[in-house]
């Protein structure tokens, strides 16, 4: 193949190639990058793409044809729109008017006060405003070593993943990604049998958590509020926003058990 400096002669259709912004072609000159190579597929019926940047030619053309097939089969859909924020607002809504089960059954208002605790202490404030179809593997592994690194005990990352995990569950079975990020992570060694009991899973979460907060803090460490409230650096700048407490499951204006 025939080469201007760095870069192929020409590509094939639905993959773009991309330059650094300090390479020479964009004076005219002989690329002098490593460019990468954008692959395009447009979703069926649809204005939405799928899109995905690699290192080689190579590689993008074989996700492009994997991706069409994979798009006739409706094995994968077009990405949501939907932030982690939004995200995480539909699910307590849903969960504590009943809509969102568990196994069938309905989730316990401890519980859901629990994740409602988790995803406004830790996540929202570090992921809250990306688009759940974003998130990847890698950048919620680099959330978890955040919370690692800022001295939280490996029970409490592991209860603040939960809310997560289980909110990308329900994304990936509607198809609103095509991949759960949340799976294969690493996450740290736990301490305590109430931890231990309520990172085994979803279905444990709810017979673990007394009082109205996480398992292995104590009370004087819970925010004392009675209402879910959203950081405002998840929401763009933007003042945070409050939902009544009967929306978090939150049964008075103190935690206290």
């Amino acid at each position: 193949m025939s080469r201007r400096g760095n870069a192929p002669a020409a590509v094939p259709r639905g993959i773009e190639l991309r330059h650094s912004r300090a390479c020479a072609s964009r004076a005219g000159a002989a690329c002098d990058c490593s460019p990468t190579f954008r692959a395009v597929v447009t979703v069926p019926g649809t204005r939405q793409k799928l899109q995905r940047a690699f290192p080689t030619l190579t590689a993008a053309r074989l996700w492009r044809e994997d991706a069409r097939v994979d798009l006739r089969r409706k094995s994968i859909s077009a990405p949501a729109a939907t932030t982690v924020w939004g995200a995480a607002e539909a699910w307590i809504v849903g969960a504590r008017a009943g809509r969102i089960r568990r196994s069938g059954e309905t989730y316990k208002p401890s519980a859901i006060r629990t994740y409602a605790l988790a995803l406004n202490d830790s996540v929202l404030p570090e992921l809250g405003g990306m688009k759940l179809s974003e998130l990847t593997l890698p950048r919620v592994q680099a959330f978890v070593d955040l919370l690692v690194d800022g001295g939280m005990n490996g029970g409490t990352v592991r209860n603040a993943v939960i809310p997560l995990r289980v909110i990308c569950r329900r994304a990936l079975v509607r198809g609103e990604i095509a991949v759960n990020p949340t799976l294969g992570l690493e996450l740290p060694a736990q301490r305590g049998r109430r931890s231990d009991r309520l990172a085994q899973g979803d279905s444990d979460a709810a017979r673990c958590v007394a009082g109205g907060r996480p398992p292995g803090v104590g009370r004087g460490n819970v925010r004392r509020s009675s209402r879910w409230r959203a950081p405002g650096a998840s929401v763009g700048g933007r003042r945070p926003r409050s939902w009544p407490a009967s929306q978090c499951g939150a049964r008075g204006t103190s935690t206290r058990g």
